[in-house]
């Protein structure tokens, strides 16, 4: 799908939009301000980025899924990965997608703070 900004053309997907939150996360430390600013700093509509988002919160998710889809491709690669029983796949698979989340461990650590901090803070009154 092509998005057009006002100053150039440029191909946007779910991924390139992952990749470039996971650069600012990791850069800054904290989500950026809006998404008005996030889509901006990339040359972005606002529109663009809610063609495939909701907003940060729906983005954040969509790493969970990232990863366990990814994990889920891995695993099927494994040699004589169908003719192994039930249990075996399903260690394999956890086993791959801890491996995610150890490679990717400083991005999931924000992510998470950022989630768990939400949680918290719409119980505190």
């Amino acid at each position: 799908m092509k998005n057009v900004n006002k100053t150039k053309a440029k191909s946007i997907d779910k991924t390139t939009l992952m990749e470039w939150y996971s650069e600012y996360l990791l850069t800054h430390g904290k989500r950026p301000e809006s998404v008005y600013l996030f889509a901006k700093n990339h040359q972005l509509t606002e529109s663009a980025f809610y063609d495939f988002f909701s907003g940060f919160d729906s983005l954040e998710q969509a790493y969970l899924v990232h990863f366990f889809d990814r994990s889920l491709e891995l695993a099927g690669q494994i040699e004589h990965f169908e003719a192994m029983p039930a249990k075996e796949k399903l260690l394999n698979l956890y086993f791959i997608l801890f491996e995610n989340f150890t490679l990717n461990r400083s991005l999931l650590l924000l992510l998470l703070k950022e989630t768990l901090y939400n949680s918290i803070s719409c119980f505190a009154l």
